[in-house]
């Protein structure tokens, strides 16, 4: 490999049950246009041959180290990858997903060039056969309003709390690791939880807390794979319910410790607090308990008042409108159930 003045990005992979797809993952790492970089598949006790292929790919290519443990999710193996990683940047990589080949490239020179500590590209999303599929109305993919920057511009600006905003708005790829370009010493004494699901949003908010400068370009270069039996396409489940309620605690104690800059971002965390139980309860009321509405129920009348307050999720407008939203569902959980549904 030719010597380069560019800085070591490490390129951490969590492996698990991936053998259809982790040789296609690493093959798109392995020939990025930007080629100094460590490249660390964490085989996180996959059953299958996964961790066999990794060994063979690391035999070919001398910037790959494969690291073996014990399963504990995807949360234990990016913090195996980040304990041992030597890169001045880090960048994250699904391995049931792949990437532009001018990915890095592109996301190095976004960070650059605007000296920002995070770069951001947008994504596409498809299934295993390589089809778009559209998630929800703000990720249609026969549109572009997934992409959140400015048509004017290839790139924008943002605050790390802005980004933190837009999630709490809909742009739900902010919390991926994956489709950005860190500067390590963000993650300098932040780790992923062990958590059953959404272990990305403590993780999140506590990088993007120490972001000044995020800059986001609007180049669709990673492939989010979307597979039938993934979380975000799976049905009710208690666990689901049990373990995004304390996500939402955890987010709140965080905005609750009075530090000056969470004040601009505390009521809009509430404020989605409340939205996702009202949108909750309507699609899935019909299969909880009656003890577990009423806990959903008393988040809703618990922060009620926040939506008259600002700063404001979107406007003071739509906030009202949440609030005859939230009367509405205490009254009943069907009246809003076709609205969400149809």
């Amino acid at each position: 490999m030719e010597k380069t003045n560019k800085p070591l990005i490490s390129v951490i992979i969590p492996i698990y049950k991936a053998e259809k797809y982790i040789e296609k993952c690493v093959k798109a790492v392995q020939n990025q246009t930007y080629q100094n970089l460590e490249i660390i598949l964490v085989d996180d006790g996959s059953p299958d041959e996964s961790g066999v292929i990794c060994d063979r790919l690391a035999t070919e290519d001398s910037r790959i180290r494969v690291l073996h443990k014990e399963n504990g999710g995807a949360a234990t193996a990016r913090n195996a990858g980040l304990d041992v990683m030597t890169g001045a940047y880090i960048a994250f990589v699904d391995a049931d997903d792949y990437m532009e080949l001018n990915y890095i490239e592109t996301l190095y020179h976004t960070l650059s060039e605007t000296n920002a500590q995070v770069a951001i590209c947008s994504f596409k999303t498809i299934d295993e056969a390589g089809n778009p599929v559209s998630i929800d109305s703000l990720h249609d993919e026969s549109s572009d309003e997934n992409i959140f920057v400015a048509d004017t511009d290839t790139i924008e600006v943002f605050t790390g709390n802005e980004i933190i905003l837009q999630d709490l708005q809909g742009h739900w790829e902010h919390v991926a690791p994956w489709g950005k370009l860190y500067q390590a010493d963000l993650f300098e004494g932040v780790r992923y939880p062990k958590w059953p699901a959404y272990e990305d949003e403590p993780v999140f908010i506590r990088v993007f807390d120490k972001v000044e400068t995020a800059a986001a370009s609007k180049d669709r270069l990673y492939y989010y794979v979307q597979h039938a039996g993934s979380l975000m396409n799976t049905a009710y489940s208690e666990k689901q319910r049990s373990t995004t309620i304390k996500m939402w605690h955890e987010r709140i104690e965080y905005y609750s410790d009075n530090v000056p800059r969470h004040n601009a971002i505390r009521n809009c965390v509430l404020q989605a607090f409340v939205a996702w139980n009202v949108l909750f309860l309507s699609l899935h009321a019909h299969e909880m308990t009656k003890e577990q509405k009423l806990e959903l129920k008393r988040e809703i009348r618990r922060y009620f008042t926040c939506l008259f307050k600002s700063p404001h999720l979107y406007n003071s407008k739509e906030s009202i409108k949440l609030a005859v939203k939230c009367v509405l569902t205490l009254i009943s959980t069907d009246i809003l159930r076709k609205r969400y549904t149809n």
